[in-house]
């Protein structure tokens, strides 16, 4: 029995070390006015050999509508899979960045000049059955949304080993998601495997600068209040508040102001910017987690802008579909 643990041991730290893991920086849309595309954080991906998900590729575009139901796991969807195709308007020489995920074997591909396919819809996912790869044409996860969205032309290798964590606990579910295979969320401070709380999370500037502008929110000081955040997220605060009375705004805004805020991470998405993600508790109710997005212009938190009011994100809608539950 011993030696049956050994060795399953060793097959795990085998699988670990096979494990090549690139990282794709996330996709950005800044409303500061900073131009770049994408994040310095990034999603960590193991990844598979191109060329055999490419090859699975080419066999799609090829096959006419007698072969393509047998590229399908489930035949009745070539027509969703033709439709997809076209609107794709993918061609052998597509560029794509292949990764495990779950069973499936992933392409994400850039979208060609001339698709009209939406950001996120992006990938195929393969499912290795025997020595065929078939298409799910099913699958539509907001994981993948996410990654199909980075910046996949330029991936990065890293070192699993060394990607730095908030505290020991998060650094044995890094460990077991790497031995897994599964996608890391990666951050310039360090990696988000879990919502635990950080107990100097309140030290930190974009936490200080968040709960600075939240107090003039709960003291109703609304105008003050949307001074602190970016053009567009102020345009679209006082689109829902500008024309209401006092006792209107009191009237829309007391369940809101019911719950309390317990601050639990802050992670950077760059050198300025943050999301610092929080708890509403409320007695009786089950807690609910959200987040800020933080860009701060002084490195102590007393200046800065709160972005993205009432916008979801790529990040956003992935961290509440698998880290907000």
């Amino acid at each position: 029995m011993k030696k049956i643990i050994a060795i399953f041991v060793c097959f795990l730290s085998l699988a670990q070390l096979n494990a090549e893991y690139f990282s794709v920086a996330l996709p950005k849309d800044s409303e500061t006015g900073k131009p770049e595309k994408f994040y310095n954080a990034s999603v960590a991906v193991d990844t598979v050999d191109n060329a055999a998900v490419a090859k699975a590729i080419a066999t799609l575009l090829k096959a006419d509508d007698k072969e393509l139901p047998n590229l399908l796991t489930n035949p009745s969807q070539a027509q969703k899979a033709r439709k997809f195709l076209k609107m794709a308007r993918l061609n052998k020489d597509a560029k794509i960045f292949a990764f495990k995920f779950g069973k499936y074997r992933v392409a994400a591909f850039e979208i060609p000049n001339g698709s009209r396919m939406r950001k996120g819809l992006n990938y195929i996912a393969f499912d290795p059955i025997g020595e065929q790869m078939l298409w799910d044409v099913s699958v539509n996860d907001a994981y993948l949304a996410l990654i199909a969205q980075c910046d996949i032309s330029n991936p990065q290798k890293i070192d699993v080993s060394k990607v730095k964590v908030l505290s020991a606990s998060d650094k044995a579910k890094i460990n077991d998601l790497a031995k897994r295979g599964e996608p890391l969320l990666i951050f310039e401070n360090a990696a988000l495997v879990s919502v635990d709380p950080v107990p100097t999370v309140a030290a930190q500037p974009a936490a200080i600068f968040y709960k600075k502008i939240q107090k003039l929110f709960f003291d109703w000081k609304l105008d003050e209040y949307s001074g602190y955040m970016s053009p567009k997220s102020k345009a679209l605060f006082n689109a829902q508040y500008s024309g209401m009375s006092d006792q209107q705004k009191k009237a829309v805004l007391s369940e809101y102001f019911s719950w309390n805020k317990k601050y639990l991470k802050v992670m950077q998405l760059s050198p300025s910017e943050f999301i610092v993600i929080f708890k509403r508790q409320k007695k009786g109710e089950k807690d609910q987690i959200d987040l800020a997005y933080i860009t701060l212009d002084s490195k102590d938190g007393s200046s800065g802008k709160l972005e993205k009011f009432g916008v979801k994100t790529p990040l956003d809608i992935m961290l509440f579909r698998y880290f907000f539950k």
